[in-house]
């Protein structure tokens, strides 16, 4: 989920009005006010079970106290104030690898996981779970798929009413009136390849992006493919999608924005992943990664592993992206990178997905290796970390801009 913060010049479109589909605007990144990073807390996820390809994931409660966090297939809480003691740490429940970390309920005592179940011989059957973080409950609601696109579920409508009861809606029967439609807008998909068969991927969609505004429907993205990520802004006026391209032959992916306010698209930096919006709505963190890391650890590090000092790593996986927290304005057109390692120190961190609170604070969970030796081979992107001691965690951090003067 997402959220901003502060101001930005606004890059204008000549605009072929509301009814047709928004064209784009590409714009370069350009030096501006200087913008840090203050780490305030960490704590070690001791125990926790990583594997390279899970969804891992961090939110904030709407009121900025607590942190829900997904590792693998297990979901953790911690309040903001106890972030430095693992012990606080709270387990509250486990699901299947493909689950996601949706939402906090407003009540910020409930998350919402969305999951994917798999039967013998049937089609896969997508959920929604409500897990209260207290008492450690949890309550199943099935959802009804209209389409046969892979995420459907990202584009479910998810409110409580005044008496507390969940209310889960598919875009298309939010009506005009709805308190959603007042000041920002709807996003739905639809598929348009209706032949995926039993076994298609998400990589053979084809789709149109939609948003519902109170006074129409709007087409806003044609003939894309699968979407990984589709995040509004806390507002609702901005709309990120992170999308797979069509008829590319390698794997390719691209992030845009929609702004309801102009009808433009603008297109994201590339290689960007696990958006994070600012509370205002300005600017978006993400993680990017440019080089892998091969592995190798010492074997008394197993013993550790067991006894639950150190986190459990798939090291069937032995290689891992090297990432990046960066940041960007909403219309992508200055960015600025925020962590990188200091070299001489002999380990390297990866930063991974993030959460923006209402009061400036960023929380991200990171994976560092400490090792003996770093080799570079002559070719390839590959650097070898040797005898590679893994940790694993969650950064509190303060965003610190800084007006020119």
């Amino acid at each position: 989920m997402s959220i901003r913060i502060s101001r930005i010049f606004f890059f204008l479109l000549l605009l072929t009005g509301l009814s047709t589909v928004a064209g784009y605007s590409n714009s370069e990144s350009e030096q501006f006010n200087s913008v840090s990073i203050k780490i305030i807390d960490e704590v070690l996820l001791k125990g926790a079970h990583h594997s390279k390809w899970s969804h891992d994931s961090i939110i904030f409660s709407s009121d900025g106290k607590k942190l829900a966090i997904l590792v693998s297939d297990t979901y953790y809480v911690v309040e903001v104030k106890d972030i430095k003691d693992s012990t606080k740490v709270k387990k509250i429940f486990s699901t299947s690898d493909t689950s996601h970390l949706r939402q906090w309920v407003p009540d910020n005592k409930s998350i919402i996981i969305e999951d994917r179940l798999y039967r013998p011989n049937e089609k896969q059957e997508d959920i929604f779970i409500i897990v209260n973080t207290v008492t450690n409950d949890s309550s199943k609601y099935p959802i009804t798929k209209k389409s046969k696109s892979y995420n459907e579920a990202l584009w479910y409508m998810i409110k409580t009413s005044d008496d507390g009861k969940i209310n889960i809606n598919h875009p298309e029967d939010i009506e005009k009136d709805n308190a959603l439609l007042k000041e920002g807008m709807v996003p739905y998909l639809v598929n348009q390849k209706k032949d995926q068969g039993f076994h298609y991927r998400i990589t053979d969609e084809e789709n149109e992006v939609w948003i519902k505004t109170k006074n129409k429907d709007i087409k806003i993205l044609d003939k894309i493919g699968g979407i990984y990520e589709r995040e509004l802004s806390l507002k609702g006026d901005r709309l990120l999608i992170f999308f797979e391209v069509v008829g590319s032959r390698n794997t390719k992916k691209k992030a845009c924005i929609y702004d309801l306010n102009t009808n433009g698209l603008y297109d994201l930096p590339q290689g960007g992943e696990n958006y994070t919006w600012s509370p205002d709505g300005d600017w978006l963190l993400y993680s990017k990664s440019d080089k892998l890391v091969s592995i190798s650890r010492p074997e008394s590090e197993f013993k550790r592993i067991q006894e639950g000092e150190i986190p459990y790593f798939d090291w069937e996986a032995t290689s891992y992206s090297l990432s990046d927290l960066f940041l960007t304005s909403w219309d992508g057109k200055k960015t600025i990178q925020l962590t990188k390692d200091k070299e001489g120190e002999k380990t390297i961190t990866l930063e991974g997905p993030a959460a923006w609170s209402k009061d400036n604070k960023i929380a991200f969970i990171y994976t560092s290796f400490k090792y003996e030796e770093i080799e570079q081979p002559k070719e390839g992107t590959y650097l070898i970390l040797k005898n590679a001691i893994p940790s694993y965690g969650i950064k509190l951090a303060e965003v610190l801009f800084e007006e020119k003067k």
